[in-house]
């Protein structure tokens, strides 16, 4: 004969795991139809690694599509490492020092109200950033041409070749070095009328 066993007032009863995977096929019609007209975009911006794709969206997009939701993934990270260049890319997405990726995007995302509009940053601490870029061969003025040409032409390629108005959601991952650039694409004008004429947009925060 088994004894009882007393729970003590206030403590949580043990609640069976809700499965993370779902299964569309058991799903009802009416149910997997609706789930299907939710297309979902999910982004990885500036700075992560060239190297490692974003296990993030990986995992998401799986767990999602299992659920009945349709997912397209968009590694952004590999379209603005080919456009400043390979080696560039991955010294700013390794380095922890000065915020320079938040500084790089910062003009596109809050143009003359940005801290620093005029690039003072490099002067203050070009000390530190002259010896990062040295080995590639680039003066640290180089960051200012990144700054004024290649983020702006980075965000208006995105905007033009992706067809946001076709995502009812679309979510960002971020990490303390990509929540600007993240913030910027959600902020651009055209992105955001996209947005808004197909339902919403969702960041996700999956920091590591």
């Amino acid at each position: 004969m088994s004894a009882a066993v007393a729970v003590p007032v206030g403590m949580p009863r043990h609640r069976p795991p809700v499965p993370v995977r779902g299964d569309p096929e058991r799903l009802a019609a009416a149910a997997r139809a609706r789930r299907a007209d939710w297309p979902v975009a999910l982004v990885s911006m500036p700075f992560v690694s060239m190297a490692h794709p974003s296990i993030e969206l990986g995992l998401l997009k799986a767990i999602a599509g299992t659920h009945g939701f349709p997912v397209d993934t968009f590694h952004l990270t590999l379209d603005f490492g080919k456009r400043i260049g390979a080696a560039l890319y991955t010294v700013l997405s390794e380095y922890r020092g000065v915020a320079v990726g938040d500084w790089l995007f910062s003009r596109a995302a809050f143009g003359d109200a940005a801290p620093d509009p005029e690039g003072a940053l490099l002067e203050r601490f070009r000390s530190t950033l002259a010896p990062l870029l040295s080995p590639l061969e680039l003066p640290a003025d180089h960051l200012l041409a990144v700054r004024a040409e290649h983020v702006p032409a980075h965000l208006a390629e995105l905007v033009e070749t992706i067809p946001w108005d076709r995502y009812r959601v679309v979510g960002f991952t971020s990490t303390f070095r990509l929540g600007l650039a993240a913030a910027t694409v959600a902020e651009v004008e055209e992105a955001l009328d996209a947005f808004a004429a197909r339902g919403l947009c969702c960041a996700t925060a999956t920091c590591s």
